[in-house]
């Protein structure tokens, strides 16, 4: 017997449920809420008997100058998953970022003055909760990390795309209207032990990423931050 997908959202007060039917065994979830708010809902999936395969998409990072090739990608995830008995699962889409953007939705940190915030991640739950609950993130089975945000420093520089088992570092830049120019760390993108690390110079310092939570720059300076997904497909696997 095919198995039957049924979606809703976890609060209807946030969002509007942005899903394309394809039938009752294939399904496309799509970010629910308001570009112009941080405040969100996962949606609650629930699957009868089957085996699926389930595709996650990250959400890109912000960018300077309307140019979104400048912006990080989210990554890319897919897996297959055998369903014994009816299953619930909640599933949180993360935010595209935008130039000078507060951090945005599941994660991705916020932008600056000349640079993007980062796209929040996409990723699959067993328990519900505010996005940055840290007993919801430890019951995540499956994660899309968002893209890095694109920034002006002097030149334009594309922000990082999103990583898999770990991110990917940044790209080390200077400013050569500065004189000296001004020495700088390059950020390192997380592992599975740790978050991500921010870069530095002599005089300040960005804000390392933590479980589950992209970091920040420095305040008040023109740098990007971390990222931390936008679409998710599932579908029965014959």
């Amino acid at each position: 017997m095919p198995g039957r997908i049924s979606v809703s959202l976890y609060d209807e007060t946030k969002g509007q449920r942005n899903v394309d039917d394809k039938s009752d065994n294939y399904q496309i979830l799509r970010y629910p809420c308001s570009s112009s708010t941080q405040v969100c809902t996962p949606y609650v999936v629930r699957l009868s008997r089957g085996i699926y395969k389930i595709e996650l998409f990250g959400a890109s990072g912000g960018y300077p100058n309307n140019d979104p090739n400048l912006a990080g990608r989210g990554s890319y995830t897919s897996g297959h998953l055998t369903v014994s008995q009816e299953m619930t699962l909640y599933v949180y889409l993360g935010q595209q970022g935008k130039l000078n953007g507060p951090r945005t939705f599941n994660g991705g940190g916020r932008g600056s003055i000349k640079a993007g915030s980062s796209g929040g991640s996409t990723d699959i739950r067993l328990t519900p909760g505010q996005w940055g609950n840290f007993e919801s993130l430890k019951s995540r089975i499956m994660v899309a990390a968002g893209g890095v945000g694109g920034h002006l420093h002097a030149y334009f520089h594309t922000g990082t795309h999103g990583g898999n088992l770990t991110g990917f570092d940044g790209i080390l830049t200077y400013d050569p209207n500065c004189s000296p120019p001004e020495q700088v760390s390059k950020a390192f993108g997380a592992t599975k032990e740790r978050g991500g690390i921010s870069g530095k110079s002599n005089t300040i310092s960005g804000e390392d990423g933590k479980f589950g939570i992209g970091g920040n720059p420095a305040n008040n300076q023109k740098y990007p931050s971390g990222g931390s997904g936008v679409e998710m497909r599932v579908s029965e696997f014959f």
